[in-house]
């Protein structure tokens, strides 16, 4: 119930004159039957928006590392930050279009320059941002290098938690 997929879903339609733009929706949510239903309504089902349904963790990363964007689509009133799912977009070095409200977040994406933040809701600023991304090559090879190597600097546990134990240890 956290996830905004049908301001995602709304924008696809928006740009649907864009053959090769392609929307993987991954997973299967509660809301699972009632977006497919969304999409085929708006004729974009099987055409450019692609149900996959829930698939195993190599086959999500593969889906991953040969996308372009990932769109961490989270609704306004969610309190939710860092997800794990935030984290595989991040280590499949992926520009990401984000709507997650929380504040932390919101300046990540900025201050990292790691892709764009966009309304949670709103369909007209997502479907520009994904304009402005799939447009230029170079920012999305960019922001995406960007993205793997935050991961790997700071997302990737061996590291992140050996800085903890070191913190630890240097308090004790």
């Amino acid at each position: 119930h956290s996830y905004d997929i049908e301001t995602t879903i709304r924008a696809m339609k928006e740009l649907e004159y864009i053959e090769e733009l392609k929307l993987f929706i991954l997973g299967h949510g509660p809301d699972y039957y009632k977006l497919k239903e969304l999409t085929r309504s708006l004729n974009i089902l099987d055409v450019n928006v692609f149900f996959k349904g829930t698939l195993q963790y190599d086959e999500m990363t593969g889906f991953l590392k040969s996308s372009d964007v990932a769109i961490n689509a989270i609704k306004g009133s969610s309190k939710a930050t860092f997800t794990n799912k935030l984290g595989d977009y991040l280590a499949a070095g992926l520009p990401i279009l984000n709507s997650c409200s929380q504040q932390e977040v919101i300046d990540f994406i900025e201050i990292e320059n790691i892709g764009y933040n966009y309304a949670s809701g709103d369909v007209k600023n997502l479907a520009e941002n994904i304009l402005k991304l799939t447009g230029n090559s170079l920012i999305m090879d960019e922001m995406g290098k960007k993205a793997k190597l935050i991961s790997e600097l700071k997302f990737d546990r061996n590291v992140s938690y050996q800085k903890i134990i070191n913190e630890v240890e240097n308090l004790i």
